[in-house]
């Protein structure tokens, strides 16, 4: 769906939750507004989604050419 929607991943965490569920954080490059838009809303339909709790939009690469974490 990311792909399908432009949208390049950086870097994905995952984390165990309870009652066999997950926790999972994405770290994008930088990408258009409404092509994350599409690509939640997307996500959000899937019925293995339970919720999309939210986003934080940063300007990284501005300031970290690089990346964070200097790759």
């Amino acid at each position: 769906i990311l792909g399908k929607h432009s949208i390049s991943v950086f870097k994905m965490i995952q984390k165990e939750a309870a009652s066999n569920t997950a926790e999972v954080v994405f770290v994008t490059h930088k990408v258009k507004e409404a092509h994350m838009n599409a690509a939640l809303s997307e996500l959000s339909a899937m019925d293995q989604t339970q919720t999309i709790h939210g986003t934080i939009r940063v300007g990284l690469d501005e300031y970290h050419p690089k990346g964070m974490f200097g790759v």
